[in-house]
């Protein structure tokens, strides 16, 4: 047949596939002249989520709900590319039609939480199976968007196609995208080190091997982490206003003799109410109660204590001029009025 060859024929049997020239491989990664309203709708939109996301990144609280919006977010338009496949073989027609499945600010808010090094490092993990090749169609869309005075935000994207690129075989198409990705960003650490890597002919699987590692560590820190569990005694607390209605006299009561003298009721406090739940034969855990007594109910000092049972109602009256007990190195007790 005209226009075929053998060395052709047995590359197409091989599976081996006809990536293109340069020139066509750059343009896959290279905004596409578009009119100028339609661009502009594209930096207005990167505008717009670099005002609502990096304060978000910068900040320490909302980093990781940042990553995991921008995941998600990534996750579903790889389904959605995955889902709408390209109806023709030539690479314009299907290019074309990844990037009207994407909206200007779906494109925007991921391109922006790329730029954080940790969310970028987890959509790396994208890089073999099912989800390669419609992570390598959304980053080389995500590539196309960033026009305008973000040019170098495509630096993260073209990375990750590279390295998806590399990981499946395609060197060539590696190589483009990583270069492109120093040229929008020279100093860019990941593609220096991947494009190094790839012109060394070293085997990615000692990089996927590390991020498999790092994933599956991810998932069982995940899975052992500690549940915040509402126990019993959580449930049937006491609220503090019933707590103190309850432990209160009724008006004109004398209060009992325990009390009087500082001595702890049978719950454990001094007329206190202990919060209920938990082991035990009566409901209560008595390990927490024993706590919760020695939290509650100060020790006296030692020369407040043997003062008090030398002056204590029960045994004496009070004579002011009985000898105060003094202990070697300590001060005397306050409590006497000729000493005050």
């Amino acid at each position: 047949m005209p226009g075929t060859s053998v060395m052709a024929a047995a590359a197409a049997y091989a599976g081996i596939q006809v990536r293109g020239s340069l020139r066509e491989m750059e343009a896959r990664l290279t905004p596409p002249h578009q009119p100028p309203g339609q661009e502009q709708e594209q930096v207005r939109a990167l505008d717009a989520a670099g005002l609502a996301l990096v304060p978000r990144i910068l900040s320490g609280t909302e980093r990781e709900r940042v990553t995991a919006e921008t995941l998600g977010l990534a996750r579903r338009l790889m389904k959605r590319l995955g889902e709408n496949g390209p109806a023709t073989a030539g690479w314009p027609d299907a290019d074309a039609g990844d990037d009207a499945l994407i909206a200007h600010d779906e494109a925007a808010a991921v391109i922006l939480g790329l730029q954080d090094r940790e969310t970028r490092d987890r959509a790396a993990e994208w890089m073999e199976g099912a989800d390669a090749e419609p992570a390598l169609r959304l980053w080389r869309a995500l590539a196309r968007r960033c026009a305008g005075a973000y040019d170098t935000h495509a630096a993260a994207p073209l990375t990750l196609a590279g390295w998806v690129a590399w990981s499946t075989g395609d060197e060539p198409g590696a190589r483009v995208a990583l270069d492109r990705a120093l040229r929008a960003d020279p100093e860019y650490t990941f593609a220096r080190l991947l494009h190094q890597a790839c012109n060394e002919g070293i085997d990615p699987e000692g990089l996927r091997r590390c991020l498999r590692e790092e994933r599956r560590e991810r998932a069982e820190h995940k899975r052992l982490r500690p549940r915040v569990v509402r126990t019993r005694a959580a449930t049937r607390s006491v609220r503090p206003q019933a707590a103190a209605k309850q432990s209160a006299p009724p008006a004109g009561a004398r209060p009992a003799a325990a009390d009087a003298r500082g001595r702890t009721s049978p719950t454990g406090t001094a007329g206190g109410t202990v919060r209920g739940g938990g082991a035990g034969d009566d409901g209560r855990d008595h390990a927490a109660m024993r706590t919760f007594t020695r939290m509650a109910v100060p020790r006296m000092p030692r020369a407040v204590s043997t003062h008090a049972a030398v002056t204590s109602a029960e045994e004496a009256p009070y004579d002011p001029h009985r000898p105060v007990p003094r202990r070697r190195g300590k001060t005397p007790c306050g409590r006497c009025p000729a000493l005050r």
